[in-house]
């Protein structure tokens, strides 16, 4: 395995270690991916998590060793072999000289990478890049998102790519509140549900770490903020002020319940993603904002365009920024992309909508 590195205090500032870290976790990333090519797939998905778990284990030992961590949401079977725990001890010391979301986003989307390729695919695993999620939370934020009062939802959470940033912007608006009660707006306010229970695990035990010396002032565990759940089962209300993340992707077989649940946004075979954004606008409150990462035919394709009256163009227009395309839409009638009429036929009304295409 080579020489470890030598661990920073998590209290210090980000020096020439966090240079070498990001490369010590790229080469482990990489080993990591040979070394499980060696399980079988039947049990791929149980040793990836294994493996993520043990290296999430020794960043918070080294970060937070006194934190009062929420139960786990998942149990996998198995046990990892000498070689394989020291490169998961190696991985979460490397992670421990970086700031906790870069650093619990180097851990959790490995656990996609480690996956099957048909593991991916049935649980839509493909974990979106922080300078993504950054750009989508800003991109929310200029929409006039309030930090210190919105309710947020992630219906499609992961490992906490987004629930981390946006738990981030809610304790620096709160940074003058008791910690009890930032704990308790928290717990009222931000929500993640994720189908994969280990996903969802590694997303909660990020979000406890990262609240841990609140939760330590306030003499109170962390709130469970991650849900173990199937989305598409759950019944919508519209209560949230944010609905915010990267769908899943690809086409689904839906039961003859859900096609009827949400044969507004249906055109021939069900996509994920269709699905997702039907269900982002019936969680989001009337003048809510609904912030996903999508590709661009979400607003050009068959699904819209089976809607669009005859008079209407079509083709939404862009801007183009960091390797992406983006549009803010506005559907209260100002800076209309000119299939709005289509989008609000059948997806329903909304306040402010914010997609982030990839092109």
């Amino acid at each position: 395995m080579g020489a470890k590195l030598k661990l920073v205090a998590p209290t210090a500032a980000l020096t020439g270690d966090a240079e070498t870290a990001r490369y010590e976790i790229a080469r482990i990333r990489s080993l990591a991916r040979v070394w499980i090519n060696a399980t079988p797939e039947a049990q791929r998905r149980d040793v990836s998590a294994l493996f993520v778990r043990r290296a999430f284990d020794r960043l918070g030992d080294l970060i937070e060793p006194d934190a009062k961590l929420n139960a786990s949401l998942a149990t996998p079977y198995g046990k990892l072999d000498s070689t394989a725990r020291a490169m998961a001890d190696s991985l979460g010391e490397a992670a421990a000289a970086l700031p906790l979301s870069e650093a619990a986003f180097s851990l959790s989307s490995l656990y996609t990478v480690l996956l099957s390729a048909h593991d991916r695919g049935v649980l839509g695993a493909f974990y979106t890049p922080p300078a993504l999620v950054g750009r989508l939370v800003a991109l929310a934020e200029e929409a006039g998102v309030d930090w210190a009062k919105v309710r947020v939802l992630d219906s499609a959470a992961g490992g906490g790519a987004f629930l981390m940033p946006v738990a981030e912007k809610m304790l620096a608006a709160l940074k003058t509140s008791e910690p009890r009660a930032v704990l308790g707006q928290i717990e009222r306010r931000l929500k993640g549900l994720e189908l994969d229970p280990h996903a969802a695990g590694f997303a909660q035990t990020a979000l406890d770490l990262l609240l841990s010396p609140l939760s330590r002032a306030a003499g109170r565990p962390a709130p469970r903020v991650v849900e173990v759940a199937d989305t598409l089962e759950r019944a919508p209300q519209a209560e949230y002020d944010l609905v915010i993340g990267n769908p899943p992707y690809g086409r689904i077989r839906l039961t003859p319940e859900q096609r009827q649940r949400y044969a507004r946004s249906l055109y021939g075979h069900a996509n994920l993603y269709g699905v997702f954004t039907d269900i982002a606008l019936r969680w989001t409150k009337p003048k809510g904002v609904v912030a996903y990462l999508t590709p661009t035919s979400v607003l050009g394709g068959q699904y819209f365009a089976a809607n669009v009256p005859p008079n209407v163009n079509s083709a939404p227009r862009y801007a183009p920024t960091i390797r992406t395309q983006t549009c803010l839409e506005t559907l209260g009638r100002q800076s209309l992309p000119s299939n709005v009429d289509a989008i609000e036929k059948v997806l329903g009304h909304i306040g402010l909508c914010a997609h982030f295409g990839l092109s």
